[in-house]
């Protein structure tokens, strides 16, 4: 199992149902309005009215796999938001632990959708920050610091950037957090927060940089360079992630991390008091998931793709893998876009993706091989995966997709006969008009994958042709599962 960092935030209460009253009744406690009426009345889209009433359909219609990821990490990024500086009760009111001027102005700023989330992750690093035996005091003045530390006054700035405006985003940020540091003082110089919003919903495999905010760091340091933003001494990097350990219908551990990487500027104005340790954000919480059942009927006939950001998650890879040895949604998304190997094959103007990606968790680690289709004018889909556990030669799958899907065929595959042509895989054939595509079968379980295109003379081309025993992959997936 991969090591994770020590938990120091657990959420109270194994069930589900105690995490979402909990997180229900804070929101409500710090909007003094019970279940938002009056918020949704005169903003019916604000940030804290999505993330109430996410919170809602998850206590209604209970943890439902394969769609549980979206609203579970919906209900992490809130428990994680309230961390580090939410009062426990019981008080007299929500906010008695902030003096009245600041009161008056975070209950006056959260009201405002632009201002919601900006505001939450200024009390996040400021709570963070005091729980770290800091001094942190929030300046409530417009233009200046968010943050003051220490008897020094050292200026902490906060910011939030979605990662669908771009690595752009960052320099300008960084720039207004250098003028607002700098406006203390010719010299002075402080730290940025910068938390990155991320907008896919993305499942961490393991505890490498995610490659959609890799860009922003190396933005960051691009921002930090010599001579430039020099009032920034440091820049905070933070972003969330979440990661499902076993798999359904048994009782799961969701882990969800607030991660940061620290930049520092090689020739700041003044070097800050506190160290990189000092102002690395690290925050993990766990829960424990217990099922309510799948999300659809148990025949799932009618499974529609999934659009995930710049992937769709296929009918056919529904139907596969919605099973309880099948391959998880998320880990397929991961992997296709994050993988250890790719190799990209093309057929005329469809183009076929191989895409592999270690799975180290649980007793006996995988391979997880992903197959996706291009076609013209379209999205990425994922049409197949499959878990490639080690040979008797005990060869490392992950950095070789040619070699990961020789081997399924090797292992699984099944002859099938294209026109003239019999062999486990068909690049390309044709079939004549009332043909069909025929297998030697060796169990009632068989699954055929073709890429088929119908000729105006009726013959049907066909590419990228196999067969799999589908009976005897999952019981060998299932004996590695055991």
């Amino acid at each position: 199992m991969t090591e994770l960092p020590e938990p120091i935030a657990n959420f109270s209460g194994e069930e589900t149902d105690d995490l979402v009253d909990q997180q229900l009744g804070r929101l409500d406690e710090m909007f003094g309005d019970a279940g938002l009426v009056r918020l949704r009345t005169r903003h019916a889209s604000h940030p804290a009215v999505r993330q109430y009433d996410g919170l809602l359909e998850l206590r209604d219609h209970g943890v439902r796999w394969p769609d549980e990821v979206r609203p579970l990490q919906g209900m992490g990024i809130v428990g994680l938001d309230f961390t580090t500086w939410a009062p426990e009760p019981p008080y007299e009111d929500f906010w008695d632990f902030l003096e009245a001027e600041t009161r008056r102005w975070t209950v006056q700023m959260i009201r405002n959708p632009e201002q919601y989330e900006d505001v939450m992750a200024e009390l996040f690093v400021w709570g963070w920050l005091r729980q770290q035996d800091l001094d942190a005091r929030r300046i409530n003045v417009e233009g200046q610091s968010d943050i003051v530390v220490g008897s020094e006054d050292w200026p902490c700035e906060v910011k939030r950037i979605h990662i669908g405006t771009g690595t752009g985003r960052i320099g300008k940020v960084l720039s207004k957090a250098n003028r607002q540091i700098k406006a203390r003082g010719s010299d002075q110089a402080g730290t940025a927060f910068i938390s990155i919003a991320r907008t896919d919903c993305r499942e961490a495999l393991d505890d490498r940089l995610p490659n959609d905010v890799t860009p922003f760091i190396d933005a960051t340091r691009a921002a930090l360079r010599s001579g430039q933003n020099r009032s920034v001494a440091q820049a905070v990097v933070s972003w969330d992630d979440v990661q499902a350990l076993g798999e359904p219908p048994m009782p799961m551990l969701y882990v969800f991390r607030r991660r940061s990487v620290v930049v520092e500027h090689p020739e700041p104005r003044q070097r800050g008091p506190y160290s990189v340790e000092d102002v690395t954000v690290g925050r993990t919480a766990t829960t424990w998931i217990r099922w309510d059942g799948p999300t659809e009927a148990s025949a799932r006939l009618q499974l529609a793709p999934i659009e995930t950001g710049e992937v769709v998650i296929s009918q056919q890879f529904r139907t596969e893998n919605e099973l309880a040895d099948g391959l998880r949604t998320n880990h397929a998304v991961e992997a296709l876009l994050e993988p250890d190997g790719l190799a990209i094959q093309r057929y005329g103007e469809v183009e076929v993706r191989l895409a592999t990606r270690r799975i180290s968790r649980g007793r006996h680690p995988y391979t997880l091989l992903v197959i996706a289709v291009k076609l013209p004018g379209a999205k990425l889909s994922i049409t197949h995966g499959y878990r490639l556990y080690r040979g008797k030669r005990g060869d490392d799958l992950s950095k070789d997709p040619a070699s990961a899907f020789q081997a399924l065929l090797e292992r699984y595959g099944l002859d099938v006969q294209v026109g003239a042509v019999k062999r486990r895989f068909v690049t390309y054939g044709a079939t004549a008009p009332g043909e069909g595509l025929e297998v030697a079968r060796e169990s009632g379980q068989v699954a055929i994958n073709a890429l088929s295109k119908v000729r105006p003379s009726g013959w049907v081309e066909h590419s990228w042709v196999f067969a799999l025993d589908t009976a005897k992959y999952r019981a060998a997936v299932r004996q590695h599962a055991s």
